[in-house]
């Protein structure tokens, strides 16, 4: 089962890396900032092309890799991990060939730069979507009420991890945290996401100087699609620690639920995936019509972004700024309160091990 996981989940990375490219904003190819009347350059084609003849070749292999050691799950663990690692080495060196293109062949050079903003965007209601939290509520409601009429009929011991055949490898002691583990993640999940789809529409504006009015609109559908797509992500997952949880209750057997839990998750990555590479980054790729053409072009910020993926820039006010290469956000981590956001989220993550650790 970890090989028909691992081979299903580089499909899917290799497919979100080949689509990257046309998802990003087109003026930030790579991560590079490119003047709008230099987009058609041969260089950005080329590295594009590149960059999409590596994932081939290294797909293939990690899919090989994935057949050859899917019953080590150690290993086989890993197989995504190194995928991940030589992709960004692909990114990187397209990144490097455009950045260096850009700097000899000066495509800055007498452009007449400037960042815009928009108090109709940041004065705009943003309307909550309620109803789509309250289904990821409704799905851990679900599961502690089933919990609930279960509990008094579990046994002393519950088998609560399990191998890649899925039979159990690990128990723990009947205790209100042991027989509700994952009732407690959803809780926790659904409040994370429930405060970011309530950020994601007030994050900060990226508007294009050149046509700010069509801009603006993108910027707005984008975030109110956003914040949907994280709020149904939050009741896919939910509905995958239902499944787990019943396994680990003794409802569901636990030879196939393993795989059949998995499906939730997976239908949201695609979801996610879909709508994302449709908008594009900052809903690039949303279809508005054209307002008036100013002739500004985007700042030069590429100083602020090493290799073009982590932002550093202490003089912006911003905690969350969209991402370069990829959908969605990444930290300013010129920011202080950015680093206790990424400490808050490790602790989160490590909260479950650490009282089981410490009951």
């Amino acid at each position: 089962m970890v090989a028909i996981v691992d081979i299903v989940l580089v499909l899917v990375l290799a497919y979100a890396q080949w689509r990257m490219p046309d998802a990003v904003h087109p003026t930030l190819p790579f991560g590079v900032r490119v003047p709008e009347d230099r987009l058609s350059e041969p260089v950005i084609a080329g590295t594009k092309r590149s960059y999409r003849i590596a994932i081939v070749p290294v797909a293939a292999l990690a899919v090989v890799a994935s057949i050859l050691l899917g019953n080590d799950a150690t290993a086989a663990g890993l197989i995504p991990v190194g995928f991940i690692a030589l992709m960004f080495l692909d990114y990187y060196a397209a990144h490097r060939a455009l950045q260096k293109a850009k700097e000899q062949q000066r495509w800055y050079e007498g452009k007449r730069e400037a960042s815009v903003a928009s108090t109709t965007a940041r004065l705009a209601p943003k309307r909550y979507p309620t109803g789509l939290l309250l289904a990821a509520i409704a799905v851990v409601a679900a599961t502690a009420a089933l919990g609930i009429l279960r509990y008094p009929h579990l046994p002393p011991v519950l088998a609560t991890h399990f191998g890649a055949n899925g039979q159990p490898n690990g128990w723990e002691t009947k205790t209100p945290f042991s027989a509700f583990s994952l009732v407690w993640m959803q809780i926790g999940l659904t409040a994370l996401f429930a405060v970011m789809a309530y950020f994601i529409p007030r994050t900060r504006q990226e508007l294009s100087p050149g046509d700010p009015r069509a801009s603006v609109e993108r910027h707005l559908r984008f975030q109110t699609a956003m914040a949907n797509v994280i709020l149904v992500l939050a009741s896919l997952m939910n509905i995958t620690m239902l499944l787990a949880s019943l396994t680990i209750w003794g409802v569901l057997p636990s030879g196939v639920t393993p795989l059949v839990a998995l499906l939730p998750v997976l239908v949201g990555v695609l979801y996610t995936l879909w709508v994302t590479l449709r908008l594009g980054q900052g809903g690039s790729r949303i279809p508005v019509p054209a307002g008036e053409q100013t002739g500004y072009v985007s700042r030069d910020d590429d100083g602020y972004w090493l290799a073009g993926s982590l932002y550093v820039n202490r003089k912006d006010p911003a905690i969350f700024v969209q991402r370069r290469f990829g959908i969605g956000w990444t930290l300013n981590f010129g920011h202080p309160v950015s680093w206790l956001v990424l400490v808050g989220i490790v602790v989160l993550a490590a909260l479950p091990a650490l009282l089981k650790a410490h009951p």
